[in-house]
């Protein structure tokens, strides 16, 4: 699809070539500056290949096309085809690239380490994406250029969407604003899936297995844990806990100690004298003689023909006659001796000597203390200082995002030092969404900045803007609309937006300064560009929609639908705002 994509907006193999070799050069290049600062990669940071990918061949096709367009001209040779390229779009992808590399670089500070790495290795790429496309893929188009046969003037698919939007400026404005109104009632209504086990494939016995644990309070992983300073102080609390609504129970160590220890041993010591006789352990004896244990199965065997004859139940009367064949068999066997007398004695018996000395332990029961119970068990409940721990178990289903939200704030009301599983993952989910948060509104404010001090003209600057604001919206209510939660995966979508989509304005804002109105722009290569850029970008991160980690799945679907707002907006928005501006500035005329 990537191949296929850059063909049909290039429509020459070696111009594909060309821009596949330089891609590879600073996909290289950024891999070993990220093994060279970073280290090792973590499941956010890796996507910095995909990253490049998009931003890289973003860069490659404007000024392949530009090529294009100076190359088309009568009187342009491919080297002066070349050098009108790189004076023509330098400027812009300079811009486009120094604005991703700062909105990346906005990623630093943040709490969220795969996010803030991501930021670091995606900035330097831009550098690396910069760099070459303004170096090897030109050296690459001097060695292998367009040949003559391919000059002259190419249909612009693009052309005809010029007027329209001039003509229309105002209907597309309204309807656009509309949109945005709907998506913003929308954002409210947003949801973060804090849970990792959500990121993990469902249908694995491993997660399977781990929800069902999670359904039953007794097993449930998703426990709460308190310290207290002492046992008596930690009994009191979890007494407490077992008064919420959405507590199970509170375990400490003195839970193991069993209740009404005294009526329980005065039952045990009633049925002592019954049964006393009947399990006393008379010690060590001899084996029967082989002919007594002959005789004794003889017995059995003529009471299992008995037995055979009086029941009713069909079934057990087969199994009967199973065995009674067997024990035949058996004796009719030539090796009947006593070594084979003394392997059925263990088949006969069973366990039931071990179930005779269980029940004799069990009825010299007596009570039991906190130091009769197993050292494992008191290191896992009291510290050697004498602080214990409570375990709260949830009544409810913690894979319900509510129910954990409920459970934690409700224990942490009574205990605000409470931690565990619960706690972790609701405040690990708050400190991506705040870095993710951070860093959007950075890279949103580093390059509204940026643009302006490069821009120098507010009204520009603002349009450039406007498709990147839209498309963040758009993005917001879309996983609202279409019930696709932010999680720890895809999170990251919004920031990565404002690198990936804020070039397209700024290249056809750049363009538009040049050309003078909204239909010359689209006349030249710029728009077109901009749309097989974004197909590119759209398709390389589509890739991930297919993945089977369910996290990744969602970050390609969320990132395809965020750069298709992206590139509507700069398509459509941007040169409506345009004709609007150039109607306003020609009245005031």
């Amino acid at each position: 699809g990537f191949l296929l994509t850059l063909f049909l907006g290039l429509r020459s193999p070696r111009m594909v070539v060309c821009i596949l070799v330089t891609l590879v050069v600073g996909l290289i290049s950024t891999a070993a500056a990220a093994c060279f600062v970073i280290g090792a990669l973590n499941i956010i940071s890796v996507n910095f290949a995909v990253l490049f990918i998009g931003m890289g061949v973003d860069f490659s096709i404007q000024f392949a096309m530009r090529y294009r367009e100076e190359f088309d001209r009568e009187d342009e040779t491919a080297v002066e085809a070349l050098t009108d390229a790189s004076a023509g779009v330098g400027g812009a992808l300079t811009l486009a690239a120094v604005a991703a590399a700062v909105s990346f670089v906005a990623f630093a500070p943040t709490s969220y380490r795969g996010l803030a790495e991501l930021g670091i290795i995606a900035a330097m790429g831009m550098g690396v994406a910069l760099f070459s496309s303004l170096t090897v893929l030109p050296a690459l188009i001097a060695v292998f250029p367009l040949r003559a046969v391919y000059k002259g003037h190419r249909p612009n698919p693009l052309a005809w969407l010029g007027r329209p939007l001039v003509v229309h400026r105002r209907a597309v404005l309204l309807g656009i604003l509309a949109l945005t109104l709907g998506a913003l009632s929308l954002a409210p209504k947003v949801e973060f899936d804090f849970d990792p086990l959500n990121l993990r494939d469902p249908t694995t016995d491993a997660v399977a297995t781990f929800k069902d644990l999670l359904r039953d309070p007794d097993t449930s992983p998703y426990t709460i844990e308190v310290l207290e300073r002492d046992l008596e102080a930690a009994q009191a609390l979890a007494t407490r806990f077992e008064a919420l609504p959405v507590v199970d129970k509170a375990v400490t160590l003195a839970s193991y100690i069993p209740e009404d220890q005294e009526e329980k041993l005065k039952i045990i010591a009633d049925m002592n004298l019954v049964l006393a006789p009947l399990v006393m352990d008379s010690g060590p004896h001899d084996s029967p003689p082989p002919e007594k244990t002959i005789a004794v199965l003889e017995t059995f065997q003529s009471q299992i023909t008995e037995l055979q004859a009086k029941t009713k139940d069909a079934a057990f009367a087969a199994s009967l006659g199973r065995l009674d064949e067997a024990l035949s068999g058996l004796r009719a066997s030539s090796d009947w001796d006593r070594d084979r007398l003394r392997a059925i004695e263990p088949l006969v018996i069973g366990d039931f000597p071990a179930v005779l000395s269980r029940l004799r332990q069990l009825l010299s029961a007596r009570p039991v203390t906190l130091e009769d119970l197993p050292a494992e068990l008191r290191e896992r409940y009291l510290a050697a200082d004498g602080r214990a721990r409570i375990e709260v178990f949830p009544k409810a289903d913690l894979s319900d995002r509510q129910a954990l939200r409920d459970f934690v704030a409700v224990v942490r009301s009574v205990a605000p030092h409470a931690t565990g599983s619960p706690v972790a993952l609701l405040e690990g989910g708050d400190a991506v969404i705040e870095a993710c948060l951070i860093a959007t509104s950075l890279g949103l404010i580093a390059t509204g900045v940026l643009m302006l001090l490069v821009l120098r003209s507010l009204s520009f600057a603002f349009m450039a803007f406007v498709p990147l604001v839209l498309a963040l919206i758009l993005t917001v209510g879309s996983s609202v609309a279409f019930s696709l939660p932010f999680n720890l995966a895809n999170i990251i979508t919004l920031p990565l937006l404002i690198g990936l989509a804020n070039a397209y304005g700024i290249y056809l804002v750049m363009r538009k300064r040049t050309c003078g109105d909204v239909v010359q722009l689209f006349r030249g290569s710029t728009p077109v560009a901009v749309l097989f850029s974004a197909l590119t970008a759209i398709v390389s991160f589509g890739t991930l929609a297919i993945a089977r980690h369910p996290g990744m799945a969602h970050l390609g679907i969320l990132i395809t639908l965020s750069l298709s707002y992206a590139v509507v907006s700069s398509i459509v928005l941007l040169p409506a705002l345009m004709a609007v501006w150039d109607h306003r500035r020609g009245g005031a005329r």
